[in-house]
């Protein structure tokens, strides 16, 4: 074999895995995927071992030490695809939902709380600071499920919105997700006013009265937003609430009912907006009780 042809199959070799390797990229670059965080809800950490499969491609992978997880190579046929994905862990209900996927070069997000099942099922959450809604980026949001305050760039966080009911900054309610804008989220039902509690009186409210009857989902929550209310707030509103979407959409949530009191409600003369501050207390067990035994 002569130096000359070594020399050209060399040549040959090298072009072949540039391109090669260039392509393999090309195509990574350009494939679907799926990747996102899972946290723990009560420790706000992320959920190492959780399991994530989408049930078309028969595949699963799992989150890392800080809960994330990347699915990449996904085959979406034409455009879009609609898939099936799982999150399961021991001690965590499985959360199974719906999520569609986009052809190219796309990565779709999505990020879960799960709660631990082996732990207390009442959770709660005091002086949380809500903005009212002004732009997509206003932390007007409530995650009653999460417990925290955040903006509508995540409609899977979107329980309850800070709105005022006629654009004129007054007559102010917390709304379903649903009525969220621009950017629906979850469905919520309210009750009626409970009544007016003072902080120690939150505290030790251990139900929603309904008498001696079980708690009804189809009767005891019928408005999708709590009464309206102005500044300043002279006395403290106390409402219950159920997680109706996230339980009628999402495979794996139990029946979400919790306590909202609207702690205080004023003017910000530096930010210039209404500001609330909110008291939560929910149950992630399906039981109308609210104390931390």
């Amino acid at each position: 074999m002569g130096l000359k042809y070594i020399t050209y199959l060399i040549f040959v070799l090298s072009v072949t895995y540039l391109f090669g390797c260039e392509g393999v990229q090309q195509a990574s670059y350009e494939d679907t995927g799926l990747g996102g965080t899972i946290i723990d809800s009560s420790t706000k950490k992320g959920i190492q071992g959780v399991m994530i499969t989408i049930d078309q491609m028969k595949f699963s992978t799992l989150t890392d030490s800080n809960g994330f997880f990347y699915i990449g190579h996904i085959p979406v046929p034409s455009s879009a695809g609609n898939y099936n994905v799982t999150y399961a862990k021991v001690g965590y209900p499985t959360i199974n939902f719906y999520a569609i996927l986009y052809a190219g070069d796309t990565t779709k997000r999505v990020n879960f709380t799960m709660y631990n099942s082996t732990i207390n099922s009442v959770f709660i959450a005091k002086n949380l600071i809500v903005s009212e809604y002004v732009t997509t980026k206003s932390l007007s949001v409530l995650n009653l499920y999460g417990l925290n305050v955040t903006d509508d760039s995540i409609w899977t966080n979107i329980d309850a919105i800070l709105l005022d009911s006629n654009g004129t900054r007054s007559n102010f309610s917390f709304y379903a997700g649903g009525y969220a804008r621009p950017n629906s989220g979850w469905d919520t039902k309210f009750t009626n006013l409970l009544g007016y509690y003072s902080n120690s009186e939150f505290d030790t409210l251990s139900r929603i009265d309904v008498g001696p009857r079980a708690i009804n989902p189809n009767i005891d929550f019928p408005t999708r937003a709590t009464n309206t209310f102005n500044a300043p707030l002279t006395q403290s509103p106390v409402y219950g609430f159920y997680l109706v979407g996230r339980y009628n959409y999402t495979q794996g949530y139990p029946r979400v009912y919790g306590l909202l009191r609207i702690n205080n409600f004023y003017f910000d003369n530096g930010l210039n907006r209404y500001i609330a501050v909110v008291d939560v207390k929910i149950n992630r067990n399906e039981q109308n009780y609210f104390l931390i035994n």
